[in-house]
């Protein structure tokens, strides 16, 4: 019986050698030999500061500016990166003084608005479009389309954009409500560019490539509130 066994076992060992147990996906090396093939997805990725209007086309005027950061990574797991959806995390700091805008006036030992803000979870598709990009790089995924585009909201949480802090004539003052809400986003690839406009922050742009699993864990984990707030 115990020779029974062990002649099973040996047996069983050998055609699951045969099979390629253990692997779900296999590809070929050059002598048609199949091979484990790296798992991975898409990645968009965006870790910009840019100078904008207050409150971007929601704020209605042109004159007071914001410094406002945005690190945001979104991963699509398919192999093409029209297929399926992309989801995606923000961290979104904005900072605007208005001392600048009021000359420093007197009496007034800061005004300024900081606000951060956060994004979960949310979707979108990117879309092929018949356009044509003007240049191309050969060193570029094949599988990216020349141009594509999304539109979709970010709902955020975060505090309010008005959030006023500061001191007038010896007195403190604050007001830092809570507020949720959604960003109205338009996004567009072009080649392996991408370009993010806000109806709040601004424009931002940054890049979509291709990246194995690890990879993928790698540009995932930094991405943490703690690093999108600027220090001033």
């Amino acid at each position: 019986m115990k020779h029974k066994m062990i002649a099973v076992t040996l047996m069983l060992c050998f055609m699951f050698s045969l099979s390629g147990c253990g692997e779900t996906v296999t590809g070929k090396d050059s002598e048609g030999v199949e091979q484990p093939t790296a798992e991975g997805g898409w990645v968009i990725k965006i870790d910009q500061t840019i100078t904008a209007p207050y409150m971007g086309s929601l704020g209605g005027q042109s004159e007071i500016m914001s410094e406002n950061i945005m690190r945001m990574i979104a991963t699509n797991h398919n192999d093409s990166p029209y297929d399926g959806q992309f989801t995606g995390t923000a961290y979104i700091t904005s900072f605007t003084d208005m001392k600048k805008k009021l000359e420093d006036p007197e009496n007034i030992d800061f005004l300024e608005y900081k606000t951060s803000h956060e994004a979960h979870g949310f979707t979108f598709v990117l879309k092929p479009t018949d356009l044509a990009a003007l240049t191309q790089d050969d060193k570029i995924d094949e599988r990216l389309a020349d141009v594509s585009t999304a539109e979709f909201l970010m709902p955020t949480k975060g505090e309010n954009p008005a959030t006023v802090k500061g001191s007038a004539g010896g007195y403190q003052f604050a007001w830092g409500d809570k507020l949720d809400f959604s960003l109205t986003c338009v996004m567009q690839q072009t080649n392996n560019i991408i370009e993010l406009e806000t109806d709040m922050f601004g424009i931002f742009v940054g890049t979509i490539k291709r990246l194995s699993e690890d990879e993928l864990d790698f540009e995932i984990a930094p991405l943490t509130p703690s690093e999108s707030a600027k220090t001033q």
